[in-house]
């Protein structure tokens, strides 16, 4: 079913985070932030295990969005990793 938090979906998004600045290097150079959208979770934890990674986490239900930024939390600065990458 889409829009489930499922377990290894925050270990394949980060893989993937970390192959984008080789697949466009044209974007290099610009912020780069990550959303983890979701409707529904499988487990807790996962959505935490999404904000320790430095995504940014996005529910919707009954068609309303809502963005979640925990006090203090500081999305990770990717492109600092991926020019060392």
């Amino acid at each position: 079913m889409p829009g489930i938090l499922r377990q290894g979906f925050v270990e394949k998004l980060h893989a993937d985070v970390l192959r984008f600045q080789r697949l466009f290097p044209e974007y290099a150079e610009r912020e780069l932030i990550v959303v983890v959208a979701y409707e529904e979770y499988d487990e807790k934890r996962l959505l935490d295990e999404a904000l320790e990674q430095g995504y940014f986490l996005a529910s919707v239900a009954d068609y309303v969005f809502t963005l979640t930024v925990p006090p203090g939390f500081e999305g990770w600065d990717f492109n600092s990793v991926l020019r060392v990458a």
